[in-house]
């Protein structure tokens, strides 16, 4: 459930762009260097954004950019660029294919989760965790627990579900420094997913158990200061697998028999089921809670459907792939499927804004509000997202 012949005379390899000495962007410097002095001095956050601006001056040499096909793990979006996890790095990218950060990792087979500009890097056989900003790390923290799933807030917080000594599973939330401001300890059914509200103040759990040889599961949404929750669902015969909060108060749940959305303020639920015989073949859920299935009926992948959400749970439209989808992706505007041969862009009426011809190597499609990045053969190309063209 979750996968051209290159012309090598016209890849261009990344370069750092050359500096310039400008009177105005020094004053700027200057400037910024007096308000970071001052939020350091109050305790304020907002220093890393300034640093953001900083580190966009300049640009890069321009897509496409050869990576190392054999290392990268996963290419998603990040704030307004793109994100390489590769088995020893992260690295960022802009929309000029400049390098923002490049981070060195020690994590065997890392995943990660991204919201606001932030990626969460961390492996299934440990208990460590690396955030990574545009600026670098921000901290590093190790629960001694291996992970079982884990989430960044929009705040900057974290949630993450490991293993336990004591029960079958622990969920732990951190705020943005590091410091622990929430645990629950899960008796008898293991964490499958964990997602944190936009407002940082809650976070949502779903586990997965067994009850007279019986599958189920269970959505739990717990506010940081009382230690029941003040929302709680159960899924009898189905495997939550993904939850994200969305718009007005509602979380989004993705399961392999159906899609569910929570009102947490008025404790209420709507759940679509998938049609019978039909298997979930691949899902994306944006940062805003949007999301796009991709279902086969029996399992018949050449007839592939696209289903896509609103961050409200409203069914926004569904179309037939008449073949089979490699890959999904989404952001506010736009959703966008890699099928055998083609890259196809939707916009939220389901209208097709444009395609392009693909060869089978095409791997991935990363989309980022105009531009969409396309990954074949250690190779990330740009497009322009409404016409998909170069």
């Amino acid at each position: 459930m979750k996968d051209n012949k290159k012309d090598k005379k016209n890849i261009k390899r990344r370069k750092k762009a050359p500096g310039a000495i400008l009177l105005p962007v020094f004053s700027v410097i200057l400037a910024g260097a007096a308000v970071i002095i001052l939020l350091a001095m109050s305790g304020s956050s907002a220093g890393s954004g300034f640093g953001d601006y900083l580190a966009s001056f300049g640009n890069g040499s321009g897509y496409p950019v050869n990576v190392d096909k054999t290392e990268t793990v996963s290419t998603k979006r990040i704030g307004s660029g793109i994100m390489l996890l590769s088995n020893d790095s992260v690295e960022i990218l802009n929309s000029t294919a400049k390098e923002v950060v490049r981070v060195q990792h020690t994590f065997l087979n890392p995943e990660s989760d991204i919201a606001n500009g932030r990626a969460i890097i961390y492996s299934r056989s440990s208990g460590r965790v690396e955030v990574i900003h545009r600026s670098g790390v921000l901290y590093k923290t190790d629960l001694e627990k291996n992970i079982l799933t884990a989430s960044v807030g929009k705040k900057g917080n974290i949630a993450i579900a490991s293993k336990s000594i004591s029960a079958q599973s622990d969920l732990t939330v951190l705020d943005k420094k590091g410091k622990t401001i929430f645990s629950w300890e899960c008796a008898a059914e293991r964490i499958s997913a964990v997602a944190l509200s936009g407002n940082g103040k809650s976070v949502a759990v779903a586990v997965v158990g067994a009850e007279n040889t019986e599958l189920y599961s269970r959505v739990l949404v717990f506010n940081f200061d009382k230690s029941v929750p003040v929302v709680e669902f159960k899924y009898p015969e189905n495997a939550m697998i993904k939850l994200k909060f969305g718009s007005n108060d509602t979380l989004i749940a993705i399961g392999d028999k159906m899609f569910s959305a929570i009102s947490v303020k008025e404790n209420t639920k709507q759940d679509v089921e998938h049609d019978a015989g039909d298997v979930l073949e691949r899902f994306y859920t944006y940062e805003n809670g949007k999301t796009a299935l991709v279902l086969s009926p029996f399992g018949n992948k050449m007839l592939s459907k696209l289903v896509v959400y609103s961050p409200t749970g409203k069914l926004l439209f569904e179309t037939n792939c008449k073949q089979e989808v490699k890959w999904v992706t989404c952001d506010t505007n736009y959703v966008v499927v890699l099928t055998e041969d083609e890259v196809q862009c939707f916009d939220n009426t389901g209208s097709l804004m444009g395609s392009f011809k693909v060869d089978k190597y095409a791997e991935s499609v990363v989309v980022v509000g105009k531009h969409t990045y396309l990954f074949e053969k250690g190779l990330i190309t740009q497009y322009n997202t409404v016409g998909l063209s170069r």
